[in-house]
Parts: C-alpha cells; structure tokens; sequence
C-alpha cells in the first residue's frame, strides 16, 4: 500500500530470500552494486545475504568502463565485510588492456577458492603472471602456504611453445602449500613444449593432453 507521499514498495520485500540469492547469482557485480544502490531497503537486504557475494562476475557482454569496474572492486572492502566472503571469480573474456589482472583478484581477495580468466588472448600471458606471483611471494604480500586458490582457469586459444605452464604450477603451489589445478598443461607429446587445455578424465579428474602436432 503506499500514499500520495511515498514511494511504492519493492517487490523484493516479499520475495523468499533463497530466491533472492538464486536471481542474484546470475548477475554480474556491477549490476548487483546497480540494484543496491537503488534504495536503502535494496542495500539492507543484499548486505544482509552473504551468498550474494561468494561469486564475483565481469561479464564482457555488459556495457561497462573499466573505470566502473574498479571503483565496482573498490567497494568490496573489509569495512563492509565483502572482501573475505568472496570465494569465487569469473572474469572469462574481460580482455581491455586495462581490465584487472588475475593477480589483483588473488591479491584483494584473501578467501578466493576459484578463479576463471579464459579467453584474454591479449591480457593473458603465463611468463608476467608467473613473475607477479614470484614478486607477491618473495615481498611477503602473500605469504607461502597462505593462498586459499584452488583451481585456476586462464586458457585461451592462442597459447603456443613460448608458453611455459610449469614455472607457474611452481609458484602457485609455493603460495598455496599446494598443487592448484590448472586447466593448462605442456603438451604430453615428447619433447613438445605447447601449451594445451587440460581435459576432464572419466573418473573426475585430469587427463594428458596433445597438440594435433
């Protein structure tokens, strides 16, 4: 019900908030913050469900400035208790220049169990992550043995032989105490040093791959 003076209510304060979650989760973090910034009962409610947060999405197919994205990344902050509740990020085909690197997702995110970065022919390149990771190692911005990363996906089409994926595997399994599963690996061919996407196995797990060398 509302009056001449009031604004109508959101149809949000009737809906379930386990469907609430679901229709969120569906949604990339820059039209989540969209819909939050909306009204002061949209804020309460978002901030007051914590699976809202636990997956971050860019999505390349919204319409957004990197600018956006930033200041977008900024507001998941200690203060409002989003920093440590994520758990996973999808930034898949976010390719400008300008985009955020995987290492800040790593970096800003201490709770970050997945991570997927695929299709950034242009952003991606395993030698500079490799030594970024080296340097927040050896600084102690994250200690060895503390990286809650599990699984990391950062395949693109265009990988080739100067690729070197075990460096990489080295560096992240020094920070996590861990291996972390990669979906890249070198060539299972003799000798063959390319770059190749790993395949799920039958039994769940990863099996060798080749290049059509």
């Amino acid at each position: 019900m509302t009056t001449p003076n009031s604004l109508p209510l959101s149809p949000f304060t009737t809906i379930p908030h386990e469907l609430v979650i679901d229709i969120f989760s569906h949604l990339d973090i820059v039209s989540v913050f969209s819909f939050l910034d909306s009204s002061r009962f949209h804020r309460r409610l978002l901030l007051s469900l914590r699976p809202v947060w636990t997956t971050i999405v860019l999505d390349p197919e919204v319409k957004m400035k990197v600018e956006e994205i930033y200041s977008t990344l900024r507001r998941l902050k200690y203060e409002n208790g989003l920093r440590e509740v994520v758990e996973r990020v999808i930034m898949d085909g976010v390719d400008d220049h300008f985009s955020p690197d995987p290492v800040v997702m790593i970096y800003k995110f201490p709770n970050l169990r997945y991570l997927s970065a695929t299709s950034r022919r242009r952003t991606t390149s395993l030698m500079a992550l490799t030594q970024m990771l080296r340097d927040t190692l050896e600084g102690g911005s994250i200690p060895a043995g503390s990286l809650a990363l599990r699984v990391l996906r950062i395949h693109h089409d265009y990988m080739d032989n100067k690729e070197r994926v075990e460096p990489l595997a080295a560096v992240l399994a020094k920070l996590a105490g861990e291996r972390i599963e990669l979906d890249i690996r070198e060539c299972a061919h003799k000798g063959c040093k390319t770059v190749v996407k790993v395949k799920p196995a039958v039994c769940g797990g990863l099996m060798a791959t080749w290049c059509d060398i």
